[in-house]
């Protein structure tokens, strides 16, 4: 029974998980002969959440051919999958990052047109912190967020580590310990924190850090712009 342990070792930790699947590969194992276990066995593996390529989505002439993963897209997948970059995955909700620019733009107008005629450097220095927001908008919106693709449970795991391990039956994969399946993006991600309207897509373990610094660019932009206006206010008090 070769391929039973086989099969039993992928399946480690599935039992907290999905006990439904275990008992029906114990089922299996004590009869049957092989070629029956082989054919019921093959739809009870984990399955890639992955769509086919071929799904009618194509932009720009066909440059970009994005692959739907559960409600996300995967505007790049071959790059995506092949781990050369982790940009790329747009969240089910762009309409949020759109909405959070639109805000940057409108006080940044506001504020560069007033401070262009009194303060030029104070309107240099808005401009560079509306682009630094800008861009660690994108890099949080754009990024893989931490999407689970594990068919199975990653050899180099110890058994201690594998039992954490849990199996979802949305997406038909393993969820490391800390994943969680997103309703709204329909994936599991890695240390999911929570899924954010603002940015479109869920925040976890590959966006974490992205989403901190762009809270944090934002956050000094507005302090920049109270500086600003108390000192305008406390200048016009001295005239």
């Amino acid at each position: 029974m070769v391929e039973t342990n086989q099969v039993q070792q992928r399946w480690r930790g599935v039992g907290k998980a999905s006990p439904t699947k275990l008992e029906k590969v114990n089922e299996l194992e004590q009869g049957g002969n092989s070629a029956s276990f082989d054919n019921h066995t093959k739809p009870l593996l984990p399955q890639i959440v992955t769509s086919p390529s071929g799904n009618g989505l194509d932009y720009f002439g066909g440059r970009i051919q994005p692959e739907q993963v559960g409600n996300m897209l995967i505007l790049f997948p071959h790059r995506f999958h092949a781990k050369q970059s982790s940009w790329g995955a747009v969240g089910p909700y762009p309409v949020g990052p759109c909405c959070v620019w639109l805000i940057l733009c409108t006080v940044t107008y506001f504020v560069v047109k007033r401070a262009s005629t009194l303060a030029p450097m104070s309107a240099l220095i808005c401009c560079a912190f509306f682009a630094l927001s800008t861009f660690n908008l994108l890099n949080v919106c754009l990024r893989d967020p931490g999407i689970c693709f594990y068919k199975e449970i990653p050899e180099h795991i110890v058994s201690e580590e594998a039992e954490k391990w849990k199996w979802c039956d949305f997406c038909n994969v393993f969820q490391p310990p800390g994943g969680k399946h997103c309703t709204d993006c329909n994936v599991c991600i890695e240390e999911f924190d929570h899924h954010c309207a603002w940015m479109g897509t869920s925040i976890g373990k590959k966006n974490m850090k992205q989403f901190t610094l762009f809270n944090a660019s934002w956050l000094l932009y507005l302090f920049w712009l109270v500086i600003m206006h108390l000192s305008s206010k406390s200048a016009q008090n001295k005239e």
